[in-house]
């Protein structure tokens, strides 16, 4: 058997305290004392104050490779992404506008309400001093856009139409 030197860097991550885990028992504490090198806390999404610079990173990395033309976030997407819950963290954000950047025509380069994924229009996750914003998608019994207003109380079911719904922006 030979030996083989190597260098390394291990990067942990969890979303435990692991000094209160080690303190119970919960996690040993000679591996937290090997690992524990720096701790860094980040805060989720949606306590950022940073997140249209966020979009603008992101925005830049999905579109680099793919045409002249820079693509910009609409005022109303952005005040929206700005208000919104993100119950899914910044990979939520991403695929968002990975979504978006993939709905664009050819000639389109702004992303508006349009481009964004059905799912964050009934989503409550919005602030309750927030605007509704009418859906792109079409109610399909009138061809009229409902409105849709996020409820108060958290994990309350929207009332929405079948495949008709509203966003709510920041006023």
């Amino acid at each position: 058997m030979k030996t083989i030197p190597v260098d390394i860097s291990l990067v942990c991550a969890t979303h435990r305290v692991l000094r209160e885990a080690v303190a119970s028992g919960e996690f040993r504490e000679d591996l937290y004392y090997r690992v524990n090198g720096l701790t860094v806390t980040l805060p989720a999404l949606r306590e950022r104050t940073d997140v249209a610079c966020l979009v603008e990173r992101i925005l830049r990395a999905e579109t680099v490779s793919l045409r002249g033309t820079p693509i910009t976030i609409g005022a109303d997407v952005m005040r929206f992404f700005e208000q919104y819950g993100w119950p899914g963290n910044i990979r939520q954000l991403q695929s968002v506008i990975r979504v978006a950047v993939a709905l664009l025509d050819d000639d389109e380069s702004v992303i508006e309400a349009v481009h964004l994924p059905e799912e964050l229009f009934g989503a409550d996750q919005h602030r309750d001093d927030a605007e509704p914003i009418r859906s792109p998608l079409v109610n399909e019994h009138t061809d009229a856009p409902p409105i849709m207003t996020a409820s108060p109380t958290a994990n309350a079911a929207p009332a929405v139409s079948t495949r008709s719904s509203s966003m709510r922006l920041p006023r």
